[in-house]
Formats: C-alpha cells, structure tokens, sequence
C-alpha cells in the first residue's frame, strides 16, 4: 500500500524471493530497486541434495526452481546486494553492471560478565536445514568423541523451531533449548562458538556476531566462506569429527589461544564488516 501510495528513491527487495512483488507493484520510475541477495540459495538446496538419499530428488527439483528465479528475476532489478563476496561472483557471472558485494555491520561487543568454564555454544535457527544437517552430525559424529575424552566440557545448543527429539540428548554436560529471549546474555558466558555447516551459502551472520563478541569459533570450511578469515589466527577450521572434537579439545585447554583467535575476530570484524566501511561503499556505488 505505501509503495503504491508514494514515491521512493530506494525500495529494497530482502531476498529473492521478494522479488516476486516487482511486477504487482505501481513502482514509481525514478524508484531505483535493490535486490539483498542473502545467499545463492539454490545452491543451499543442491549442497542438501548432496548430503541426502532420501529426499535428493526434492531438493534438486527445488534447486532448479530457485535457480530460474535467481537468473529471471534480477533483470528488473537496479542493483544486487550480496553478503559475501563468494555469492558476489556467481551474480557477477549473470549480471555484471548491477551486482555489488555489501556486507553486513557489527559493533564490537565488551564481555563483560565471567564466562562459564569449560563451554561451547551453538545458537542458531532450527527451523533451517543447514543448522537441522549441522546439528544431526554433531550429535550422532561429534558429541560422542567429546564425551570419551573430557568430561569437564559442558554443550550449550539452543535455537528457535528447535525439533523435540534434539530435548533427548539433554544430560548432565549438554543443555539444549529452544528460542533465546536475549542473546547476548546467552552466547557471551559461554568460551567457545561451534558452527558445523556443510551446506548453504551467502554469510554466516552467527560466525559474524560470535566475532564481534570476541568469542573464538570452531567451524567447518563450508561455514566459513565468504568470511575473509584465516585458520588458528581468527578461526579454526574443522571438517571431520575428529577434527572438531580435537579444535574443541584444543581451545578448552589452551586458554591463551581461545583468547588470541576471539580478540583476532573483533579485528576482523573492524576492519571489513563496520559501518564505516559499508557506508563508504554505498557512497561509491549509489546516486
């Protein structure tokens, strides 16, 4: 209705799948469209379809209908906005002159309160596949390793739309629950951030803001890309089980390199995902 009613110098269409609405609105000429391309989300249903037996052929019909999408519907569209530079390239391949890699913003975070010894913590959407895939192979891959050789290390996992069997593993060292009112007080006691990922796209906002909070973060390769980040110097990368059992075993018990790789975080965050950074980009980019 207001799009209809007024004029706008910039309407922003969050997602492709906004992009739906171009053609039903009385969109204004001077009106120039912005598509924020969060991530190139057919390939989050082909990395699915990898990963799965039983529903592959769902997601690759899925997979190619958002691919059609993402190539027909941008050509409406002024500008494309991607999160990570990755997701730039593949817009970039299609449509040269309009597409645009512009990040998301942090503020850097003090922690102030005392941390909880010993604890790892993965917060995210469960009612996201990437998060339901991650989660599943590190209960039933990961969790068991840890168990066996530190008792001392206590879980925290905890998301919106969390599923009810994940309430089954809740034990003496591992806490898990649904929707978090307030997240800062939930991920900022905790030591260490785990986010297995081995599908999706775009940019992991999570890893993002565990940075800004200077917490160090173990996650896989896939979960890492698109952030410029470098392996034992502002990250750890972990693929396998043992890998991610053995970068949790190593930042519990090497305090000083937990603390090195958060603070290493924050500089990253600082230097490519503040305001100003953002700001000067758009400044070079928009009329």
């Amino acid at each position: 209705n207001l799009i209809d009613k007024k004029e706008y110098k910039y309407i922003i269409f969050e997602s492709i799948f906004t992009t739906v609405y171009v053609e039903k609105l009385k969109i204004s000429k001077s009106s120039k469209l912005i598509l924020r391309a969060h991530n190139v989300e057919h390939k989050i249903w082909e990395d699915l379809a990898k990963n799965s037996i039983t529903k592959k052929i769902f997601f690759l019909f899925m997979a190619r209908q958002i691919k059609s999408m993402e190539i027909t519907m941008p050509k409406n569209i002024d500008y494309i906005f991607t999160l990570s530079s990755i997701d730039q390239k593949y817009f970039n391949s299609i449509f040269p002159k309009k597409t645009y890699n512009i990040p998301v913003t942090f503020d850097l975070k003090k922690n102030r309160g005392e941390k909880i010894e010993n604890t790892i913590v993965h917060l995210g959407a469960m009612d996201w596949m990437p998060n339901i895939e991650g989660i599943n192979w590190f209960i039933h891959k990961v969790l068991p390793r840890i168990k066996k050789i530190n008792q001392t290390i206590h879980i925290y996992i905890a998301g919106k739309g969390m599923p009810d069997k994940y309430f089954n593993y809740n034990d003496e060292n591992t806490i898990i629950e649904g929707k978090i009112e307030n997240v800062e007080n939930y991920i900022t006691n905790k030591e260490i951030m785990f986010v297995p990922l081995f599908s999706g796209s775009g940019i992991r906002i999570k890893i993002l803001e565990g940075m800004a909070f200077g917490l160090p973060i173990i996650s896989t390769s896939k979960g890492a890309e698109g952030i410029p980040c470098k392996h034992l110097e502002n990250i750890i990368i972990a693929n396998t089980p043992d890998e991610f059992c053995n970068a949790i075993s190593l930042l519990i018990e090497n305090k000083k390199l937990a603390k090195k790789i958060g603070k290493n975080g924050q500089l990253l965050i600082k230097k490519y995902f503040s305001k100003n950074f953002v700001i000067n980009q758009l400044n070079n980019i928009m009329d």
